[in-house]
């Protein structure tokens, strides 16, 4: 009687027995996620998250692609996003400084998403800063943008100074940088001057021929600002020496020596939105508000003047409404109090 009993039971325990289900054995058996900045692991059979600190992230493909992100990441640039001291979150496009000629190896330039998006970073002032340049006291006169820089380094009579006791009489010194208290102490800028001392002027006459152009200067000492009129380098020769900037309509022309601004940004519509990189969706039908908490799409991201870094659209009586802290998430139409 034992063996009857004994036999069946352990055929009940054999049978009743499942293999544990595995989602992977190695990384490459994880699909790839659509988020930017997250990656997957195979963590004991099972695909985890992961963000570019290696902590566990929630990725539910359902973002709007992020244009700086994707420009960054298209170009073969490492793109991370960093949370400050506040807790918010920004995006970095690591851009090394490595032009054709290969003659500055391994340094890599930090730029914030829209900055780099924008054309503004790095500048070719990073780029030539970075080269050497025969034994004066002199300045970078530079023109062109990435990765087509043109770096000339040009002596200068003028001296090098500190506050214009340093300089001589009818001079004064470019030096400006502005600082501010913060909690935790005086926090001071980058130095916006070239350290020589410049000629006082009134017109363009009154200059030598290395500095020729009489300009009114801001110059930042803590955090007070005055107009200083001085000699200053040129710029530009012709309008393709100025950096252009990405924003359909406008542009930089070279006037007196100097880049500026000319043009006005088109009005932003979906040809446009998709001809420059953008991500066009009508959000009317997607953000009625039924049921609450219905997605908000993103409509295109202008570049340059073109607006701001993102913008969100709701019908009317709706506002778009963020979490807040998160790069890249998705609003939410919420009804406004009293519509």
């Amino acid at each position: 009687m034992k063996k009857i009993f004994i036999i069946p039971i352990f055929l009940f325990l054999l049978l009743g027995c499942t293999a544990p289900s595995f989602e992977c054995s190695k990384d490459s058996d994880c699909p790839q996620p659509k988020c930017i900045g997250i990656t997957t692991k195979c963590d004991f059979g099972r695909c985890v998250y992961l963000d570019s600190n290696g902590s566990i992230a929630k990725c539910g493909n359902t973002s709007i692609p992020n244009p700086a992100a994707k420009q960054c990441i298209d170009k073969g640039y490492q793109y991370k996003i960093e949370t400050d001291p506040e807790g918010g979150q920004i995006g970095y496009c690591y851009v090394p400084l490595v032009l054709p000629s290969g003659d500055i190896p391994g340094y890599t330039y930090k730029c914030e998403e829209w900055s780099f998006y924008r054309g503004e970073c790095p500048a070719c002032k990073d780029y030539c800063e970075l080269k050497p340049h025969i034994g004066c006291v002199g300045y970078w006169k530079i023109s062109g943008s990435l990765p087509n820089c043109n770096c000339h380094y040009v002596c200068s009579n003028a001296a090098v100074c500190s506050s214009d006791s340093d300089c001589p009489k009818s001079y004064t010194c470019y030096n400006s940088r502005f600082c501010g208290l913060t909690p935790s102490g005086v926090v001071c800028g980058d130095q916006e001057g070239d350290l020589l001392c410049h000629k006082k002027c009134e017109i363009n006459s009154d200059c030598p021929a290395d500095m020729p152009y009489c300009r009114n200067i801001g110059i930042n000492q803590g955090d007070t600002t005055s107009i200083t009129t001085m000699c200053m380098q040129e710029e530009c020769k012709v309008d393709s020496d100025c950096p252009q900037p990405l924003c359909p309509g406008c542009s930089m022309v070279c006037t007196e020596g100097m880049c500026e601004s000319a043009g006005s940004a088109n009005r932003m519509d979906k040809e446009l939105c998709e001809k420059y990189g953008g991500h066009w969706n009508e959000c009317g039908s997607a953000c009625t508000g039924e049921p609450p908490g219905t997605a908000c799409i993103e409509v295109c991201i202008a570049q340059c003047e073109c607006g701001g870094v993102a913008g969100w659209q709701c019908p009317p009586g709706y506002n778009c409404k963020l979490s807040g802290g998160i790069a890249d998430e998705l609003g939410v139409c919420k009804q406004t109090l009293n519509s």
